[in-house]
């Protein structure tokens, strides 16, 4: 058995004809996710000597957003780059070597004998999960390799569940679900056979997160928003001159197309809504039935079902009525949903408020891509319109986690309304943010503490100011 190990680890060297295949779609190279930019920094500053660290990287995300294709392309940038230096590249699918019976440590074994101590290499582990201990096999390869420089891939829950002996060796980056300029990017690639790749101002979208969350106060932030809004709107028109010269290029509304149907890569070759509703609610299927039973027995995995169904509906998780309705105690279910959460299912915020409030109150709950509560809702409801408002408030969370993770809260008073979230920044005043499809209602932001508002409406068409509340379209939120 180990020669043929050592014959399948051998033939994981990529060719350039290999990885152009990859990295190419009729012909022409796929543009690239924002985290390439990160990671090409990460493998370049090894490879060219400036940092020893990190030299192992894991990429966390759900199921279709694009690891796999990340790994080509970090392995085609190795590969152009890497002239007059001696670098060779694996690429190992762990799901295959597991289907061929092959075990971690002949698959150490059969790299121990491969690699020369004098050249440099880049292994990429695409699935490790897939692999039984496979968090002890990186931990020695790393260990046994300096001069290799490893990115692996994998099931969210089951990488950041790692062993701790891991978690000092490597860092783990998440893939997300795409933002709104990613989806615009690919999809315009993608319908004009690569010849047009319509991208915002570089810049841009960071810009538009200082002015909304860091301005002093409202009038800085209609001032900043004055500044930008030429650059927003050039991009817009960009994007609608493209839809009505191509008709194929968005399916209707295209803010709508990316929050229902069209956030996660794997599907954007498809144009019919039923079909990505279905293979949503199938991989969905494939994560609670595959990933999430290596840490719950098959009933509790049914329950795990049950729960994601009734998060589907509802706004706030009461877990006393939770615990009892799915008849699992309040501690297990507890870690159902940090399951969930680290699967990279739902996004969770905590209440707004001191301490002894946020460790009391239950964390409010959202999907990270709104498609996936959008397929459960279909499997049920012909017409879903009344859940809509949740779909935009999901992706909301996704960019408030995205871009300020770990000063979102989300609004709970006793006394008055409570907007949809609240924005902490140390040290600063909080932000009011409320998330509306047709409202133009501004109460939900007034609250005491806050310095200003923000309304983010889907059907505005340009931003204005009131009082100490902006009222910002959601298109334009959706460029951070």
């Amino acid at each position: 058995m180990m020669d043929e190990v050592k014959e399948f680890v051998k033939n994981r060297k990529v060719t350039k004809a290999e990885i152009d295949e990859n990295v190419r779609l009729n012909g022409k190279k796929m543009p690239r996710r924002s985290l390439f930019v990160r990671l090409k920094k990460f493998v370049k500053d090894f490879f060219e000597g400036n940092a020893l660290e990190p030299r192992m990287i894991g990429i966390a995300g759900i199921r279709g957003v694009g690891k796999t294709t990340l790994l080509w392309q970090i392995a085609d940038f190795v590969n152009k780059n890497s002239k007059g230096k001696d670098i060779d590249i694996y690429f190992i699918s762990m799901d295959i070597a597991v289907d061929y019976g092959f075990e971690n440590i002949q698959i150490i074994e059969a790299l121990e004998n491969l690699l020369d101590k004098s050249k440099k290499y880049l292994i990429l582990l695409d699935e490790v999960q897939y692999m039984e201990n496979w968090s002890l096999m990186l931990k020695i390869l790393y260990d046994k390799f300096k001069n290799v420089f490893i990115i692996a891939t994998g099931s969210s829950s089951l990488l950041i569940h790692s062993d701790v002996n891991l978690s000092s060796r490597w860092n783990v980056e998440s893939l997300y679900p795409l933002s709104f300029s990613e989806f615009v990017l690919i999809r315009s690639w993608l319908k004009t056979d690569g010849k047009e790749q319509i991208l915002p101002e570089k810049g841009l979208g960071n810009r538009l997160k200082e002015i909304l969350f860091y301005s002093d106060d409202i009038n800085e932030l209609n001032q900043g928003l004055n500044e930008i809004s030429s650059k927003i709107n050039e991009y817009l028109s960009k994007v609608e001159s493209l839809k009505r010269r191509k008709k194929n290029v968005f399916v209707g509304n295209f803010v709508k197309e990316y929050v229902f149907y069209h956030n996660i890569p794997r599907f954007l070759l498809i144009d019919e809504k039923k079909t990505i509703i279905d293979r949503t609610f199938d991989m969905l299927h494939r994560v609670i039935y595959q990933d999430l039973r290596e840490f719950y027995e098959l009933n509790e995995v049914e329950k795990i079902r049950r729960f994601l169904v009734y998060i589907a509906f509802t706004d706030e998780l009461n877990q006393e009525k939770a615990s009892k309705k799915f008849h699992i105690k309040k501690d297990r279910l507890k870690n159902v949903i940090e399951s969930l959460v680290k699967s990279e299912i739902f996004i969770e915020f905590p209440p707004y408020g001191g301490t002894k409030s946020r460790l009391k109150t239950a964390k409010k709950l959202f999907f990270i891509s709104p498609t996936i509560r959008y397929s459960i809702l279909k499997q049920i409801y012909s017409d879903t319109e009344r859940f809509h408002s949740k779909l935009y408030e999901d992706i909301a969370a996704l960019y408030l986690k995205r871009v300020l993770n770990g000063m979102v809260f989300y609004g709970k008073t006793e006394d008055q309304k409570s907007p949809d979230f609240l924005i902490e920044i140390p040290g600063l005043p909080c932000i009011a943010l409320e998330i509306g499809t047709a409202k133009r209602d501004l109460s939900q932001l007034k609250m005491d503490c806050a310095k200003y508002g923000i309304l983010v409406n889907t059907k505005a068409k340009n931003f204005h100011v009131t009082g100490k509340y902006a009222v910002l379209p959601l298109k334009w939120f959706l460029l951070m």
